[in-house]
């Protein structure tokens, strides 16, 4: 590889600061992280996944705990860790 392409590709690489976020935050083994769909998913699979990751998105800009979002939710706070 060339000088000039791996300074190129550590420019646009994120600043050590945002991977020490990104590492502290992923390795929070409490917090579950988001699986992807199959290569080849079902009209089923794509709308769970869709109203999953919205669910989730409301849990995190609200702030809401597990059990905060099981009362909103009106289900048993453990199936909120199914989402």
């Amino acid at each position: 590889m060339k000088k000039s392409e791996k300074e190129e590709i550590l420019a646009s690489f994120p600043p050590e600061s945002e991977l020490k976020r990104i590492r502290k935050m992923t390795s929070d083994l409490r917090r579950r992280w988001n699986v992807a769909l199959p290569e080849h998913p079902t009209l089923i699979q794509k709308t769970k996944y869709e109203i999953c990751q919205k669910i989730s998105k409301h849990q995190r800009e609200n702030e809401l705990s597990q059990k905060a979002l099981s009362k909103l939710l009106g289900i048993d706070e453990s199936r909120v860790s199914d989402i």
